[in-house]
């Protein structure tokens, strides 16, 4: 515990622990399953807000917004390693 414990719980059972690799899958299988909604809800919110600003039409530009979206979320992913940090700031933002 303490600085010898990951921040994602989960990586902090050992390997060899079959229900902690269960417990990985479906947490897995949860974030991979609950993303597509997840990403759908951010990118109506963000052509929405770019239609009331009158940066763009929402039907023509849809696919270039995915792409722009789905970019910075690799290039987040890529950067960040601690995912307490993530956490630490979703639980600031959204309580």
């Amino acid at each position: 515990f303490g600085s010898g414990s990951s921040s994602f719980a989960l990586n902090s059972f050992s390997p060899k622990d079959p229900l902690a690799v269960i417990s990985l899958l479906a947490f897995g299988t949860s974030v991979l399953a609950s993303f597509p909604l997840m990403f759908l809800s951010m990118r109506n919110w963000f052509i929405s807000k770019a239609v009331k600003i009158k940066l763009f039409s929402p039907v023509s530009n849809i696919p270039n917004m995915t792409a722009l979206l789905l970019s910075c979320i690799g290039l987040l992913a890529t950067q960040i390693r601690d995912i307490g940090k993530v956490g630490s700031l979703s639980g600031a933002l959204f309580g």
